[in-house]
């Protein structure tokens, strides 16, 4: 298994290697942000963050060991332009070494880390009512991104939820953003151009609308996030759906059933490059992007 993993590893850096030199042609500047100026966060002799300023709204990022990187940047980029930021927790997958909490205590040490282990015991008193789902939470070794659906709705006691991934990086305040959040009572995803490939077992897509949902920015009030519609949707989803995308089609399917669900502007916040974003979501096909493109940004605006 680990050989397996560190397989892939090597594959996947090769494809963005290759790729930033025949598609982009920007080979030497994602080499020097990605292997030079990437690990620079490591080696701070300060934290980054900052301690919450608001209860109103917590954040949440799914985490593994090989996203540390992905995960420092986006942070940084955040606590640069969000001045009274929520609680930041990190649900880690399982695969965090000793020496990852450690840097991750060094550097953000306002964050609390949601430990895979303490969190998959906690499903049985979570989701006693919803079986259905308490399955699905249970068996996240099939789907990791069941962590990401469920576990943040219960481990803070915010009443709005800020849910994002980490290859998602920030360059101005998300003034809509904290508006929907946190005083217009909105919840929110950010908008693709592409619609998900995501069918129920029976079949049947998602409502019209609902397929552009991209889950790299989710935001939701407590209200809004019905145990119930969840209890629903992972029914409707079937115990063997191969989909990528459980999570994002949760999230969309639940949220946008309230009555109050919008997406963001697709001018600022985007995956698409844009003059002048707020916030860029560097998805697995762009991710060579995030280093030649977004950190090199967040990085000439200096540490």
């Amino acid at each position: 298994m680990i050989g397996g993993l560190k397989k892939f590893r090597v594959y996947s850096e090769l494809r963005y290697i290759y790729r930033s030199f025949a598609i982009y042609r920007k080979l030497i500047s994602y080499l020097y942000y990605r292997f030079v100026v990437g690990p620079k966060l490591r080696r701070l002799s300060r934290a980054i963050d900052r301690p919450a300023a608001t209860q109103q709204y917590s954040v949440h990022m799914l985490c593994n060991h090989d996203g540390l990187d992905l995960l420092l940047w986006s942070l940084l980029s955040w606590y640069r332009v969000v001045e009274q930021t929520g609680q930041v927790y990190l649900h880690e997958d399982g695969t965090f070494t000793p020496d990852d909490r450690k840097l991750i205590n060094r550097l953000l040490p306002s964050a609390k880390i949601i430990e895979r282990a303490w969190a998959t015991k906690q499903i049985k008193e979570w989701l006693a009512s919803y079986p259905v789902t308490r399955s699905f939470r249970e068996y996240d070794d099939r789907y990791i991104f069941a962590l990401k659906l469920v576990d943040p709705y219960f481990v803070s006691p915010a009443p709005a939820k800020l849910v994002l991934d980490i290859d998602v990086l920030w360059f101005k305040k998300p003034e809509q953003l904290l508006d929907m959040l946190l005083l217009k009572n909105i919840s929110f995803m950010i908008k693709s151009q592409t619609p998900m490939e995501y069918v129920f077992a029976s079949g049947e897509g998602l409502p019209a609308g609902q397929e552009f949902a991209n889950g790299g920015i989710v935001g939701y009030q407590l209200g809004h996030f019905s145990l119930d519609r969840l209890e629903e949707f992972i029914q409707r989803n079937g115990p063997g759906n191969p989909s990528r995308l459980i999570d994002q089609a949760g999230y969309v399917n639940v949220l946008a059933r309230s009555g109050k669900f919008e997406y963001l502007n697709e001018e600022d916040y985007t995956l698409k490059p844009k003059p002048d974003p707020v916030v860029r979501h560097y998805t697995g096909p762009v991710r060579e992007k995030f280093w030649f493109e977004g950190v090199k940004h967040v990085w000439h605006t200096r540490i």
